[in-house]
């Protein structure tokens, strides 16, 4: 029989399959435990080329009266920092807005460069933030939090900061980053700094990311549950740093420092630290690019095996 007339437009409803960012990035948790977070931030900045690589947790809190949004306020305490002296390029902000899909995908250079894992920090924040180069920026996946219900947005930081002092604040002589005068105080003159507010109990409770207990982790759970996985492995007479191990696996990392600013402490104070080279004689370019190589050769090792791996059974839909 042939095939009945279409229905006219007046009376044809468009419908479509959706899937809110949060419940993506809430699935994407399940399979990221938060003890990855800092390797996979640390995949990340190997990617960008970053030779330095630098974690701090902190627990100071910042003022709230000159703020991009008043419901920012929340985000002015406790927080892990991440810095790396890389900058973001124009594929990196493409790739970090891409949640599950990094442009990263398939090119066997690269170990982390903000596919799925960089989403491992909505483990512990609602709204990651950071400054690279002279850009502040601030994604928001509730879209509850910035002006005007925006999902993020970037901004010139030194502006921001004479416009919005509290919200720079937090950033202000970290790692160099000196974003008052519109630079960077490192040795290539350049960085990034992430800092990831650790979200409250009362934010965990309308988080649709991670809620309940888990979704708000104190300083101290951040500190046992993150940054001690980071630095070592075992317990107990068996507990040994794994810094130097990582190193072995990166191309360009040369150098991890890990520090910690508990409550009530005037200064940051260093937990642990590694470097690929003795600090006694710095290498010059030639011996410094060997030693690159020689890890790019451990690292396609490592990723030829993993290749030959026989692929994980799914089932009839992907999973």
């Amino acid at each position: 029989p042939p095939s009945p007339p279409p229905s006219p437009p007046s009376q044809r409803r468009t419908l479509q399959q959706v899937n809110p960012i949060t419940a993506r990035l809430r699935d994407i948790l399940r399979n990221y435990s938060s003890a990855q977070l800092l390797n996979e931030m640390l995949q990340n900045a190997d990617d960008a080329g970053s030779s330095e690589f630098k974690v701090l947790l902190s627990a100071r809190t910042f003022g709230t009266a000159s703020l991009l949004s008043p419901a920012l306020a929340d985000m002015q305490g406790a927080a892990l920092y991440q810095f790396d002296d890389a900058q973001f390029r124009p594929d990196d902000y493409e790739s970090i807005q891409r949640v599950g899909d990094g442009t990263k995908l398939g090119d066997p250079t690269k170990t982390g460069q903000f596919g799925l894992g960089f989403n491992s920090v909505y483990h512990v924040t609602d709204t990651p933030m950071f400054v690279s180069g002279r850009d502040f920026v601030v994604f928001d996946p509730h879209e509850a939090h910035l002006p005007d219900g925006l999902p993020g947005l970037c901004e010139d930081a030194s502006s921001l900061s004479r416009a919005c002092p509290d919200q720079l604040a937090p950033f202000q002589g970290i790692f160099g980053c000196d974003v008052d005068a519109g630079c960077w105080r490192t040795r290539s003159g350049q960085g990034t700094l992430f800092r990831l507010p650790l979200r409250t109990r009362e934010a965990a409770g309308r988080s649709r990311i991670k809620d309940g207990r888990g979704g708000a982790p104190s300083f101290e759970e951040v500190l046992r549950q993150i940054v001690d996985p980071f630095l070592y492995e075992g317990s107990g007479e068996g507990r040994e740093t794994t810094l130097h191990r990582r190193l072995l696996f990166l191309r360009f990392v040369e150098r991890i420092e890990v520090y910690v600013w508990p409550p009530g402490a005037e200064q940051m104070s260093l937990l642990a630290s590694a470097t690929a080279l003795p600090a006694a004689s710095p290498p010059d370019a030639s011996s410094a690019a060997r030693l690159r190589e020689d890890r790019g050769a451990q690292l396609r090792h490592v990723k030829e095996r993993l290749a030959e791996a026989p692929p994980p059974q799914q089932d009839e839909y992907g999973g």
